[in-house]
């Protein structure tokens, strides 16, 4: 083959490759979940549908080790311990009384998930909550306040 057939040929073969940029590292310092509101866009695998609810759901971090959001309905507080990638919810989470009715109970789905929360990952603006086994319990977007 020709150098010139093989130098076009290769370049058609890279160009048609996406570019593939490594991801943003993994933060691990607790202080960059005080930077914003936590909105909820996922819990475990299933995708949060907020347009519909009286409440966004969402957390915000308070440097004090406060915990506050709603959870699409009622507003909650409760007290978080976050060391290194450890975070875990303090029972009890204290929040309103409305009364809602949330598609797939999402409400009750929301505070489970935050009882279960064992540890955290936070890469570029998406934060990941997991259980003891690692399994993602839910996922949040950052929104600046």
């Amino acid at each position: 083959m020709p150098p010139l057939v093989l130098a076009l040929s290769l370049l058609a073969a890279i160009s048609q490759q996406p570019a593939q940029l490594p991801p943003p590292p993994a933060q691990t310092d607790p202080a960059a979940l005080t930077s914003g509101r936590w909105r909820l866009t996922h819990l475990g695998d299933a995708p949060v549908e907020v347009s519909d609810l009286p409440r966004e759901p969402h957390l915000v971090f308070e440097a004090g080790g406060g915990l506050g959001g709603a959870d699409g309905c009622n507003t909650l507080r409760a007290q978080v311990t976050v060391t290194g990638e450890s975070l875990s919810v303090r029972e009890p989470i204290l929040g309103t009384l409305m009364a809602c009715h949330l598609p797939g109970d999402l409400d009750r789905r929301f505070r489970d998930a935050l009882r279960r929360a064992a540890s955290w990952t936070l890469v570029g603006t998406e934060l990941s909550i997991a259980d003891e086994a690692g399994g993602v319990l839910a996922r949040f977007e950052r929104v600046l306040r």
